[in-house]
């Protein structure tokens, strides 16, 4: 982070959609959203940029896979293990 200009700080809001796929969506759910990422490029002189994203949940949407398509040429694409506490 420290020569890409990036802010190590970011924060995203959007919305996403939950649709269930198998056991009314308690063994595996995926989703659909977007979302608006705040976060400062000094290099670009940006402060953020748009998303869309998929995702695949288990376990009562406990484990998650999610793919973020990010509307950015500095930050193309995001991959994320997600493991959620309700």
């Amino acid at each position: 982070m420290k020569y890409s200009g990036l802010s190590r700080f970011g924060i995203s809001a959007g919305s996403r959609i939950l649709f269930p796929v198998k056991g009314d969506g308690e063994k595996i759910s995926m989703s659909l959203g977007a979302k608006y990422t705040h976060r400062k490029d000094d290099l670009t002189n940006k402060h953020g940029y748009w998303s869309i994203e998929s995702g695949v949940y288990f376990i009562f949407s406990f484990i998650g896979f999610q793919f973020s398509y990010n509307f950015d040429e500095r930050s193309r694409y995001n991959l994320g293990m997600y493991i959620k506490y309700f």
